[in-house]
């Protein structure tokens, strides 16, 4: 049973994180598409290159799979559990 949830688990996870690419890399062509529009008026659009930045350097992590996590909960919560659940450890 706990091979099937972990499956699932990963399926849950591997789709999630399609959903969050896709739709970061969507809005990121979006964005530079106002970007280009705004400074072919003259604008010179560093909030919305601030904003580009950021999308860039998430969409990178994401891609690298470096996410922080604080779980905190009293001793003997079960922390390290959920923690290896999480990431399909086996203990």
């Amino acid at each position: 049973m706990q091979i099937n949830n972990t499956m699932n688990y990963n399926q849950n996870f591997q789709e999630t994180y399609n959903k969050i690419q896709d739709t970061g890399n969507r809005l990121l062509n979006y964005l530079i598409e106002i970007r280009a529009g705004r400074l072919s008026e003259g604008d010179t659009t560093q909030g919305l290159q601030s904003i580009e930045d950021d999308i860039k350097k998430s969409l990178k992590a994401l891609k690298e799979q470096k996410y922080q996590v604080a779980v905190i909960a009293a001793m003997k919560a079960g922390k390290s559990t959920f923690l290896n659940a999480l990431i399909g450890a086996e203990y």
